[in-house]
């Protein structure tokens, strides 16, 4: 055997060690990464060294007893004296490890006897290529059979007969939560925990409940601070973490700072990640107090159509085309700067309608609106009622008015704009019977 071969059995040994390592770690049947250092280096780099230090004539020469290669240099003969019992080396080595941790595995499989099955059958498998490793290198080539054995054994074996842990269930949790019983969630959950303690969901879920069932945001952030600096968590998780946080802090204590300095954490742990840079993006867009964010939440005060007698359906003030223009793009800048500024969208989508005649355009920003989240049940009931009328007048189009109108009856029944929908939706049947008189029984 060559020496640059050894090497090569050696690398592939070392490797497959750390590699099954980690998988059986993983489960809890293994010690950790530096156990294994440790074995490397007792149970395989001392018989190496000692083995090189030997042929090399330290402290006494092998010579007497261990033919040495003829011709080439000295280094060359040295070089193919250490290659075989390097390669021994790794190969005991490896199967001594693997044979260690496959009797861990079979301490905790469930089906053993399927276990042992495998196990022959793999022998049975590989029996001709045992064979003739076995004639071809005698005592030498025990350690690569036995390494190879166990290398098929634990790869297919692994996954089958470890029990995986249980899945945390939160059900039991959640339906206490929907019954005001937060005490009892908090138990549940804690005690699915114990079962999972690294579970994400579980974790924002009791964050959650402290901030806002039990109204303790600290007690919120330092469960959220804990659960970021666990080192199993991903990227993602963390960013999802910290964004909640903010949330909860602009939300339940309209503390923008607080919030700001929770955002700065992704940027902190990630720099130069996609996730920093939503983070620095969001934290760019809160407001600089929490003035700023009251007056902020309550958008700008613009004149638009009041909808509780006749749905807006008045003539708006016309203003030329230019002047139109130059108002949306006032807004687009505002927009761009901050995309929450309900004025400025509300005011962008009326000149689109009103003045530019860009209907779906319009449509889209209403839409958004619609869809922004914490916006007062007045606001959205005037939108829908805004949206049906531009449906109706602008574009002649009834029936998409209608389910319109009957969104805002169903979604807002007891708003103004409701009992003005309903007066519209017979004005629109009246017309329809008007058009269609043979419908009409």
């Amino acid at each position: 055997m060559s020496f640059g071969g050894s090497i090569l059995i050696l690398t592939a040994c070392v490797w497959l060690m750390f590699f099954y390592q980690s998988r059986l770690a993983g489960q809890g049947l293994v010690y950790d990464r530096r156990w294994l250092i440790g074995w490397l280096i007792k149970g395989l780099a001392a018989p190496i060294g000692l083995w090189i230090s030997l042929n090399c004539g330290f402290p006494f020469p092998l010579a007497t007893w261990w033919k040495e290669p003829t011709g080439g240099t000295w280094f060359s003969q040295k070089l193919a004296l250490f290659a075989p019992g390097i390669a021994i080396a790794a190969s005991y080595w490896g199967a001594v490890t693997l044979v260690w941790w496959v009797g861990a595995v079979l301490r905790e499989a469930e089906d053993r006897r399927g276990f042992i099955v495998s196990t022959g059958i793999w022998g049975l498998l590989l029996s001709p290529f045992i064979a003739v490793l076995l004639y071809s290198w005698g005592l030498p080539g025990v350690g690569f059979v036995a390494l190879v054995c166990m290398v098929a054994t634990i790869h297919t074996t692994l996954l089958r007969l470890v029990k995986e842990p249980a899945k945390p269930l939160y059900s039991g949790a959640i339906a206490k939560i929907k019954f005001g019983k937060y005490a009892e969630a908090e138990e549940e959950v804690l005690a699915q925990l114990e079962n999972c303690e690294n579970d994400f969901d579980g974790w924002m879920m009791l964050a959650e409940l402290y901030a806002t069932h039990f109204h303790d945001l600290l007690e919120a952030e330092r469960t959220i601070l804990d659960l970021a600096n666990d080192p199993k968590l991903t990227a993602t998780h963390v960013s999802i973490a910290f964004h909640r946080l903010a949330d909860w802090q602009l939300k339940l204590r309209e503390n923008p700072v607080a919030a700001r300095k929770s955002l700065a954490e992704i940027i902190k742990r990630f720099p130069g990640t996609h996730l920093a840079k939503m983070a620095q993006l969001r934290s760019d867009q809160l407001p600089a107090s929490t003035e700023e964010l009251r007056e902020q939440s309550k958008g700008r005060t613009i004149k638009i159509h009041h909808m509780p007698d006749d749905l807006g359906l008045k003539e708006p003030q016309e203003i030329d085309k230019e002047r139109a223009a130059a108002l949306a793009n006032q807004c687009v800048e505002k927009l761009k700067q901050n995309p929450n500024d309900v004025g400025a969208r509300e005011e962008l989508a009326r000149i689109f309608a009103e003045q530019m005649n860009a209907i779906d355009l319009a449509m889209e920003q209403m839409e958004l609106l619609v869809e922004m989240p914490d916006q007062p049940p007045q606001k959205v009931a005037e939108w829908l009622g805004l949206m049906a009328v531009w449906q109706r007048k602008y574009r002649s189009d009834p029936i998409a008015a209608r389910k319109i109108l009957e969104r805002l009856i169903h979604e807002y029944p007891q708003s103004p704009q409701a009992f003005a929908a309903q007066r519209e939706l017979y004005q629109i049947d009246m017309e329809q019977r008007l058009r269609n008189p043979q419908r009409v029984n």
